[in-house]
């Protein structure tokens, strides 16, 4: 069997040192390198403090003394690191589809040669070009004004020759011939403009068409050869002027 054990001296236990108190708190710096607390510097327009109790970094924006007062023209930047950290001023300008437009300035619609903008102090305003009495025809008829939205339209109508068959009949019951000739004459030939109009009487919008039509004619002769050999004399109207007009207005029996 063994001894019972017998008791010693009793050595007391060390104290636990927290040596947390005696590391100095620091923070993370601008560039990623450890600061001291109480540290203070500036990123961007912010001033920054090394915070040294919670070891965190607080920052807040920097103080600026003078108070910004901007034209009319212009307008406040209020902070833009890199150029000013109390605000600036700066041109007014108006933004359309991505485009910065100076104030004052005027330009047109990339897709509507009829609107133009103008970027005034409250924004861009719109102007919107009106036709009176608009024609309407195709493609290859219409001549555009400079500002490539009000057209014309170029109108074709003239005379062109046209070659008539002409019989007709002379003499007496019992001696009736029949006399005939193929006569060079001209006719009225082209296109002619439809122009719509707001009648306000009727408050409706009126197509209004119009005709290629003879507005001057002379009289002339041509010889038709008859049966019996003879030869007689045929008076026509010769159409000599052509021009467009209401269809509804004009006389067939020019």
């Amino acid at each position: 069997m063994f001894p019972p054990p017998v008791a010693g001296p009793v050595v007391p236990a060390k104290p636990t040192i927290d040596i947390s108190k005696f590391t100095p708190q620091t923070c993370c710096g601008p560039s990623g390198l450890p600061v001291q607390k109480g540290q203070m510097w500036q990123t961007g327009c912010d001033v920054c403090t090394c915070n040294g109790t919670s070891g965190k970094t607080q920052c807040v924006p920097r103080h600026c003394e003078k108070e910004i007062i901007c034209k009319k023209d212009e307008r406040r930047v209020l902070r833009k690191p890199g150029k000013s950290c109390c605000g600036y001023c700066e041109p007014l300008t108006c933004r359309h589809n991505g485009i910065e437009h100076k104030l004052g300035a005027t330009f047109k619609d990339g897709e509507n040669p009829c609107i133009t903008y103008r970027c005034d102090t409250t924004g861009l305003t719109v102007n919107v070009k009106s036709c009176p009495n608009q024609q309407f025809c195709t493609k290859s008829r219409r001549s555009y004004d400079p500002d490539g939205c009000c057209y014309s339209c170029d109108t074709s109508c003239k005379p062109v020759p046209a070659k008539v068959g002409i019989t007709a009949e002379y003499g007496h019951e019992r001696q009736k011939t029949n006399c005939s000739a193929i006569i060079a004459m001209t006719k009225c030939s082209g296109e002619c403009e439809h122009v719509l109009s707001y009648d306000k009487k009727e408050d409706k919008v009126v197509n209004m068409c119009k005709c290629c039509k003879a507005t001057h004619t002379e009289t002339r002769d041509a010889d038709l050869a008859c049966e019996n050999g003879m030869t007689k004399t045929y008076k026509y109207k010769h159409i000599t002027t052509c021009k467009c007009i209401p269809c509804t207005s004009y006389n067939d029996k020019i």
